[in-house]
């Protein structure tokens, strides 16, 4: 109890002084004879520091001392140093005895400002402090306390005396390091020359050993001071009074943290007047209820922080004091008695809090004082109170205290100096020492001096313990060194005793905890909480919580930078209890440090670290072991035996009764235990851990002689075998190994490059370091990494003029508020208490903290929620819609609408959901539906959701992303400072707001719209108004009720897209149902299995409905003609349903029934019928923190893969995070809304300085911002063919060959892709039967690696990478699209190359304005001058149109082709047809015509003389007229010109398809098939083309009925009935009739490879090729050629030679001819077991030494025949051989012989492939040469 009583303060009234100096004593006498009896009571410490307020009066004899005392306990003589001013003082105190120190008078402080006057005390051993503040006849003393007491946290309180000229006043005084303090004021004050309002804050950053002095005429009770490190407050009065006259009072205060809840107050009786009385102080630190009995009187009050009140004391009613949260009290004597010239002063003292009692004080009578005592003790134990350890007499007059069990009694014992000892044997009582005397007076808690461990000090090598009543030095035992226990990876552990164990439990588990508290070794426990990383039977450390001193803080995985405490988020550093726990950010890793020992590192991760101090030895208990220097008995239970597994072990420490816990596990099923020795390990070590040891002895080598890295491999191993394999368990070992060897200060080398792990992600403004300090400069204290003595870390630092600001680095004008012991971040706001009553905000205006009094609002209740505390809905309602689509209202009411446009389906109506409440916050929810596949109904295209001012859309067109005010978004992403958040759960996006709406869709068919109850009433839109009425649902836009759905669901329609229809477009295309069918598809193999009481969804059924989805399901399986994906969505659906639920549905998946193949899912993840929805993202590494939905039918990524936006990537190609967005790896973005700034994520994001091109500006094209291209360059090539370059130059050229039109050179140093443009031209058959000029035949164009080709012959088709395809296509989500406009097509980029082909006469070519001056070819440089556009590809310019024209030739192998004409030998118009034919083409420049609004901006000129010449060459054909004329047209039309009709049916009619008619401004997604929208995307212009007629579509390139239309999907277009393979022939896909498009899986024989024939991706037999120049292509492709040594070569034989119906060799002679050097295949032989077939070079065939005539049948499964210049040798099941005389022989193999045939050709076994480079070729083929056939020199 005596430790409480040194915090208490002694309040002596200096008025003592006054008779003193009336005596002629001398000062130094009064102080000693004041305090020497009192010292023994006072806090001690051996650091002190102080600082001396102002006293009233001038300088007048003014003395400024300390008095330092020696417990009478201490060991011999003690060293005192004092430093004031720059100056030290020493002396020696003897044991019991007391020294002053009398300082320079400049030490007071003067006025309101900083001051560099503290006063330092040190010394060697325990001592009290007093402090005296004197001038002539105003004198005060005060203790001063020692550093422990100090604190971070007071309320200020002055006397409320006022006289003029005087001052309310207090002082902070700081200690040796830098400190941040904050002074929120009650009342008015100026400081440093500045006036603060009441409310207003004072910000100090403090210098080491500076103080401050506050100083107002206004009451400055109240003033809150709280600091980051602890600090000490005096307060006092600069000459206070009350009923007498004035005098210099202060004290210095106690911080909150030693306040109390119970006191008692009893009364002094010294007024005459009854009007006068005492004052009792009470102070709160927060909202605290005070109850108060004076005289059986109750009476309770509310106060709130910083409230002050005053209550009034007077004789002879005591006062009882309770309070539900700790109070201050402080007594004031106002002096008395008023009438009489012998009035005593006043005094002030505290009042102790019951809790601090004892059971024996040391009384000190004051010379010249009539010395008295208030007793306060308990009603049973007043008989054995004792003075001078004899019973009190019987006699005393003992007063009950009302309301409590206590009494009180008022007992004098002398006057003058005396000492005395009162006590009680066995209870602890309350003892108040007052004093009085002529105009004097002091007070004060008596001196308590119960013998315990607390009142004597031992030596360093002894401990205090008490042997029985008394306190005896025991030495102590040997020194044991701190003990660290950690655990890491999946996780293995080391237990503080060295003992290490796998455990791979995933519920909660006690690691270390105090087993055996005391009272050096306060109570602590570290429970950790492992999770699974998803998808693995792995786990890790995913959540730490560490209890101590009443706190309770947790840690969570992947919330870097913040803590969690009383359910909320802080920032570090955080500073508790007078520092005695501090938390902070050390390197990538929070560490908890506490003042006993026990420090808790943790990285976020997966690495927890927890040490403690020696002493500690033999106290703990948990997985960490019991830390008693053995390991042997480190698996001990909490029962004390032994576990006989690890497994065991963790569950015996496995943390009851927690609600997360009820699912988890404490064993691993599957491989935990078996993986060693096995093949993998072996490979694991060779590949990953083996390479662990390398980097270990390398860059980490230093570390070796500190740290043991033989467990680091081991740990390695395990989990590599564990993960699969999977680098990042080898990057995170070496992570933690280094972080370790760091921390131990060991010097280490930067290991990442060598070991390709990625450098950790760091946040914005800041950047990694692999030695950084471990110390980062904060907003707190700035310059804290110039006094950080921990060694160097891995970190990430803040740029240069940055600060750490909680989580971020931010300029130091953006810097947040400090708040009771935490950081709090600018704009961050937090609930204060756990009833969501009082909320606080950090003013980023102001960097000041502002708590308001909130509470929840109607219809919220504040609860914790995932951890975190809030307030929260009452309930929630939910609208659905899906499928058809299918609508379910909030209230429940179910309808379907199959309008195919926009409609609002939810939003706010009402500002407020009933008058005077709150206002809502507005919203809503669109939605765009599309035809849905099945060409009958809709279904939900896209989801637009409007909330605080963004517009987030979510759409199939970006499935994986969402559009953010335009602009596309990875996934997740948080918006508004967390108030949105929009990320994926299972397969569907989120979008989540702070006020609780959820809408998710995904992006299929299914959307969700949850809102809170407070919303109830209030919402609109064909989710109906949630008035829990489903009656009404039905309510229109207008306020009426709608007759049917389809009216109603028009009336919300907000915007209209191409060929929209509000329902069906007519009776004939409404959904229609073969009712015959409905029994098959209600039957359990269809929908049935839904409603089945049997079946996987029985569980359900109570929960979850199933009526309303089966429904649904019939309708659309029917509508759908029995498509099986529509009833396996349902299924899914309802699946879902359940799951979300909590319901466990049975899996219903097979191989027949909706297969899991099915189920469709990214790259590198799989299947799982209950997966986790929260997947393992990128960036932590974890699913989302708090994310605790259920599981549901789904994918995850595999392991070792994590989620990056809408992939699964391994983890080394996992993005960056940047200001809330994630950005994938490789992805280039502009931050800040402009292209001033580029960045590029590769593992960490890189930017530099950035400004666009010349000819390009920063905008949002396709949802992604970049330097978009200012303008464009327009190529146009026609007829014979005449060219019209990007700079409008003319010249026509005829070449017949391939030539390059366009082409991007000149690129370095641009980032724009290349491309180009090849045409190839043929004669022009169509003007003569001999042509002198040419038009074009095919458009290659190639661009992102990709090579298209449009053929003239080839309508509706291109040949995309050699494979003939459907148009339209898209390539790599629109990077490239084809489709056909109006009567052309058009290959468009997404960097803006645009190709046109008309297929017949015309082709533009229209490259961005960016690649100015990066062009070359036929169309020229566009570089604005006509002048240099036949530039040749060396730069040089020629004026040869003929020679420009072959320079740009692109070689074609095996085409006979020529350059074309020039000059006088090109053809000629005759001057008199020349004069018609122009007539005919005048219409391109008749002002007045159809095409004069085009003249001003594409000369009509040259296309008028072009349109002349080539009629001409044709002698006036009409269709080369009009195509001349439909040249212009199309150019006029892509420049955006209106042209009038110029067609009639006798001029140029054009000719459309069946089903479409002609349009001059036809558009392409007029009428376009379900789907079609999905490929590409729709121009925004029209074209001269055909459009379709009523009831037909566009499927494309032509018009057709609904039920006709194409299938659509992945940017491929598939025509019904079409089946297609593709991935590498892995799949068959195939379009059914619903629309749908079918894949399944499927392989090539393995006698066949994947590969293009004839444009067709196919499985075709393997061949092997041997050409006549000797080059050969094996089965497996490896290609090669046969060196000059000539020779038979055994192409293939059947290995068996024992099987004569199967066996045969073939056998191929080469040689080489003497005079020209070819070599030629000069014979194939072909022997079987009765058949020898010899085929010559000279086209003659041998059959057993016969010459035959072709065809001949050899026997019955053996033809041979010829066609044109090939032979074809064919045996059934066996083997085809070709031979061409030009070309080689080629042999393929059938299926059957698989694994049956030798020879140079290979094998056909895929699993034993050959890789042969062209230079081992002839190493390869030397085995195979034919033995039986004679070679030269043999």
């Amino acid at each position: 109890m005596l430790c409480c009583l040194y915090t208490i303060g002694l309040i002596l009234s200096s008025y003592s002084l006054l008779l003193v100096a009336k005596m002629n004593l001398p000062v130094l006498y009064v102080a000693v004879s004041l305090l020497t009896g009192l010292s023994s009571a006072l806090p001690t410490g051996r650091e002190f520091a102080t600082a001396f307020m102002q006293n009233m009066n001038g300088d007048t004899d003014a003395r400024f001392m300390i008095e330092v005392t020696a417990p009478p306990s201490s060991k011999g003589s003690t060293n005192v140093k004092v430093s004031a001013l720059g100056q030290d003082f020493h002396k020696e105190v003897d044991p019991g005895k007391s020294v002053s120190f009398a300082l320079p008078k400049e030490v007071e402080m003067k006025g309101s400002r900083r001051f560099d006057k503290t006063v330092v005390v040190e010394a060697s051993q325990d001592v009290t402090v007093v402090s005296l503040n004197y001038k002539q006849d105003t004198a005060d003393i005060s203790v001063v306390y020692p550093l422990r007491e100090w604190g971070t946290d007071y309320y200020v309180f002055t006397p409320p005396s006022f006289n003029w000229g005087t001052y309310k006043e207090f002082s902070i005084t700081n200690h040796k390091d830098h400190n941040l303090v904050e002074v929120r004021l009650r009342g008015g004050a100026k400081f440093q020359g500045k006036h603060y309002r009441a409310g207003s804050k004072i910000s100090l950053q403090l210098e080491p050993f500076e103080s401050v002095q506050i100083q107002s005429e206004w009451d400055l009770s109240g003033a809150k001071v709280v600091s980051r490190l602890p600090v000490a407050v005096s307060s006092g009065h600069s000459c206070a009074e009350r009923y007498t006259a004035c005098n210099h009072v202060y004290e210095q205060l106690l911080p909150t943290r030693s306040w109390g809840k119970e006191f008692i107050i009893a009364p002094l009786p010294y007024h005459d007047n009854q009007k006068r009385h005492d004052s009792v102080y009470v102070q709160a630190s927060q909202a605290t209820n005070v109850t108060r009995n004076i005289a059986g009187n109750v009476q309770g009050f509310s106060m709130s922080a910083g409230e002050t009140t005053e209550l009034s004391s007077q004789w002879p009613n005591s006062i009882y004091l309770t309070a539900d949260k700790g109070i201050q009290v402080l007594f004031e004597f106002n002096g008395g008695p008023e009438d009489s010239q012998k009035y005593f002063d006043p005094f002030l003292m505290s009042i102790l809090p019951t809790i601090q009692f004892s059971k024996s004080y040391s009384l000190e009578g004051q010379q010249d004082f009539s010395n008295s005592v208030i007793l306060v003790a308990k009603n049973g134990d007043l008989k054995d109170v004792q003075l001078d350890k004899n019973v009190l007499p019987a006699s005393m007059d003992w007063r009950k205290v009302d309301g409590s069990d206590y009494s009180w009694a008022e007992l004098n014992y002398g006057t003058g100096a005396s000492s005395n000892l009162i006590s009680h044997p066995t209870s602890p009582i309350g003892v108040y020492s007052f004093g009085v005397a002529v105009a004097n007076g002091y007070g004060s808690p008596a001196t308590g001096n119960e013998a315990d461990c607390e009142t004597i000090k031992c030596e360093k090598d002894e401990r205090c313990e008490m042997k029985g009543t008394t306190p005896t030095c025991v030495k102590l035992p040997p020194l044991v060194k701190e003990g660290t226990c950690w655990a890491m990876g999946d996780p293995h552990y080391r237990t503080f005793d060295g003992h290490y164990f796998n455990f791979m439990g995933n519920c909660t588990y006690t690691m270390a905890k105090n087993c055996d508290i005391d009272s050096s070794h306060p109570a602590f426990e570290v429970d950790a909480q492992n999770e699974n990383r998803a998808g693995s039977k792995i786990t890790y450390v995913g959540m730490v919580t560490i209890k101590v001193y009443d706190y309770t803080i947790i840690i969570m995985r992947s919330e870097f930078g913040l803590v969690r405490m009383n359910y909320t988020l802080w920032n570090l550093p955080i500073y508790l209890d007078n520092g005695k726990v501090k938390l902070s950010q050390s390197g990538m890793s929070v560490v908890l440090e506490t003042d006993f020992g026990l420090v808790v590192q943790y990285d976020w991760q997966q690495h927890l670290v927890i040490s403690v101090a020696g002493d500690f030895a033999g106290k703990v208990c948990g997985l960490c072991g019991n830390f008693n220097s053995k390991e042997d008995d480190d698996q001990l239970t909490p029962s004390g035996k032994l576990a006989g597994s690890g497994q065991a072990l963790g569950k015996s420490w496995r943390v009851p009764g927690l609600a997360e816990d009820a699912y988890c596990h404490d064993e691993c099923v599957g491989q935990c235990e078996h993986c060693k020795g096995s093949l993998f390990e072996s490979l694991t070590d060779r590949l990953f851990c083996g390479l662990l040891s390398e980097i270990m002895d390398g860059p980490l080598s230093e570390c070796s002689a500190v740290i043991e890295h033989k467990m680091y491999h081991e740990n390695c191993l395990y989990d590599v075998c564990m993960g699969e394999g999977k680098w990042h368990f080898f990057c995170d070992t070496l992570q933690v190994y280094s972080d370790a060897c760091q921390r131990s200060g060991v010097k280490i080398h930067d290991w990442r490059n060598i070991a390709h792990c990625p450098h950790p992600a760091c946040p914005e403004n800041s950047h990694y370091e692999f030695c950084g300090n471990a110390c980062q400069a904060t907003c707190e204290a700035p310059d804290i990494p110039s006094k950080c003595k921990a060694s160097c870390l891995e970190t990430c630092v803040c740029d240069d003029g940055f600060l750490l600001s909680g989580t971020k680095c931010v300029p130091k004008t953006e810097c947040g508020c400090t708040f009771e012991g935490r950081y709090v971040e600018a704009g961050a706001s937090f609930w204060l208490d756990d009833h969501c009553m009082q909320r606080c905000f950090c003013n980023p205006a102001n960097s000041q903290m502002e708590c308001n009094k909130k509470g929840c609002q109607a219809e919220y209740e504040c609860k914790v929620v995932e951890g975190l505390i809030g307030c929260h809905p009452l309930t929630y309602a939910t609208c659905k819609v899906s499928g058809d689509p299918h609508y379910q209202t909030f209230d429940g009411h179910v309808y379907s609408f199959q309008g195919t446009c926009v409609y609002q389906m939810a939003g706010l109506c009402s500002k407020a959901a009933t008058p005077g409440s709150p206002d809502l916050e507005p919203f809503d929810v669109l939605v765009q539906n599309d035809g849905h596949a099945k060409r009958v109904g809709s279904s939900t295209k896209l989801v637009e959701v409007n909330v605080y001012g963004y517009s987030i859309v979510l759409s199939k067109d970006h499935r994986g992303s969402v559009l953010i005010n335009s602009e596309l978004t990875n996934l997740p992403a948080k918006l508004n400072q967390g108030n949105v958040t929009v990320k994926l759960v299972s397969s569907s996006a989120e979008i989540e707001t702070e006020f609780g709406l959820t809408v998710s869709y995904d992006w299929s068919t299914a959307v969700f719209v949850k809102v809170p109850s407070s919303y109830a009433s209030a919402m609109c839109g064909l989710c109906g108004n949630y008035n829990m009425d489903s009656k009404d649902d039905l309510l229109m836009k207008n306020g009426s009720q709608a007759a049917s759905a389809e009216e109603m669901g028009k009336s919300w329609r907000v915007a209209e897209t191409p060929g929209c229809v509000d329902g069906c477009k007519d009776k004939n295309h409404c959904p229609d149902c073969d009712f015959t069918k409905i029994e098959k598809f209600e039957s359990n193999t269809f929908c049935g299995l839904i409603r089945d009481p049997k079946g996987p969804f029985q569980k359900c059924h109570a929960i979850v409905p199933p009526g309303g989805f089966f429904k649904d399901c019939v309708d659309d399986v029917c509508n759908n003609r029995g498509d099986r994906q529509s009833f396996c969505d349902s299924l899914h659906l309802y699946t879902i349903a359940c799951q979300q639920a909590a319901i466990e549905v049975d899996p219903w998946r097979t191989t027949d029934f909706c297969p899991k193949s099915d189920f469709k899912h990214p790259n590198n993840s799989h299947y799982e019928h209950c997966a986790s929805v929260c997947h393992v993202i990128c960036g932590i590494g974890s699913p989302p923190t708090g994310c605790m939905k259920p599981c549901q039918e789904g994918w995850v990524c595999n392991p070792g893969f994590l989620l990056s936006g809408d992939v699964c990537v391994p983890i080394g190609k996992c993005g960056c995070r940047q200001k809330d967005k994630y950005y994938k790896h490789g992805q280039i973005f502009y931050p800040h809304g402009q292209c001033q700034e580029e960045c590029t994520c590769n593992g960490t994001v890189q930017c530099h300085k950035f400004s666009c091109g010349p000819h390009e500006k920063c905008e949002v094209k396709n949802g992604v911002r970049s330097c978009q291209p200012v303008g464009a360059g327009v190529c146009s090539i026609s007829g014979d063919p005449h060219y019209n370059t990007f700079d409008k130059s003319t010249y026509d050229f005829q070449g017949t060959c391939t030539y390059t039109a366009a082409e991007a050179c000149k690129l370095n140093g641009t980032k724009l892709p290349f491309f180009t443009v090849a045409v190839e031209n043929e004669r022009w058959y169509a003007m003569s039967s001999n042509p002198q000029v040419s038009v074009a035949k095919l458009l290659a164009v190639t661009v992102y690696g990709n090579i298209l080709i449009l053929r003239e012959n080839q309508i509706g088709m291109i040949m995309l990478n050699g494979i003939l395809t459907t148009i339209p296509i898209n390539l790599n989500e629109k990077q490239v699209q084809v489709y056909q406009e109006g009567s052309y097509y058009v290959i468009l980029t997404d960097f803006g190359l645009r190709v046109t082909y008309d297929m017949i006469y015309h082709i533009t070519v229209t490259v961005p304005g960016n690649y100015r001056d990066h062009t070359c070819g036929l169309c020229g440089n566009f570089n604005d001058q006509k002048a240099d556009d036949l530039q040749l590809p060396d730069g040089k310019v020629t004026k040869d149109v003929q020679s420009f024209g072959a320079a740009w030739k692109v070689a074609v192998r095996g085409v006979v082709c020529d350059d074309g004409c020039s000059g006088d030998l090109c053809p000629k118009c005759d001057e008199s047809k020349k004069k018609v034919f122009e007539k005919d083409c005048q219409v391109l420049t008749d002002p007045k015509g159809p095409f004069a609004a085009c003249h001003k901006v594409i000369d009509p000129a040259s296309y008028f003389r072009d349109c002349v010449y080539d009629v001409c060459m044709v002698n006036g054909d009409r269709a080369v007229l009009c195509d001349s004329i439909g040249a212009y047209m199309m150019d006029c039309q892509t420049f955006g010109v209106t042209i009038l009709s110029w067609r009639t049916p006798t001029f140029c009619p054009l000719a459309c398809s069946e089903n479409s008619h002609y349009k001059i401004c036809a558009e392409t997604c007029d009428m376009p098939c379900p789907g079609l929208s999905d490929v590409i995307s729709c121009p925004t212009t029209c074209a001269e083309g055909c459009a379709c007629d009523d009831g037909h579509y566009f499927n494309g390139t032509g018009c057709i009925p609904l039920k006709e239309c194409s299938c659509y999907l992945n940017g491929r277009t598939y025509k019904i009935g079409e089946s297609v393979l593709i991935d590498d022939c892995q799949q068959r896909c195939t379009c059914a009739m619903s629309g749908r498009v079918q894949c399944v899986d499927v392989q090539c024989g393995s006698a066949e490879k994947c590969e293009i024939q004839n444009g067709l991706l196919g499985c075709f037999p393997r061949r092997c090729v041997l050409e006549n120049e000797g080059s050969i292509t094996l089965f497996n492709g490896d290609t090669g050629t046969i060196k000059p040594t000539m020779a038979a070569y055994e192409l293939v034989e059947h290995c068996d030679p024992s099987a004569p119906g199967e066996w045969f060799r073939v056998v191929a002679k080469l040689q080489e001819c003497s005079l020209t050097g070819s070599r030629t295949i000069a014979a194939l032989y072909v022997f079987f077991s009765d058949v020898m077939v010899a085929v010559t070079d000279k086209h003659e065939t041998w059959v057993n030494g016969q010459k035959v005539t072709l065809p001949a049948q050899l026997r019955k499964d053996i033809s041979i025949d010829a066609a044109g210049k090939t032979l074809h040798l064919e045996k059934k099941a066996g083997f085809t051989l070709s031979y061409s005389w030009s070309q080689g022989a080629t042999v393929t193999l059938s299926n059957e012989m698989a694994g049956k045939v030798c020879g140079a050709c290979g094998p056909l076994s895929s699993s034993d492939y050959l890789m042969i480079s062209e230079e081992m070729m002839q190493e390869y083929m030397a085995p195979f040469i034919a033995q039986d056939f004679p070679t030269c020199g043999q």
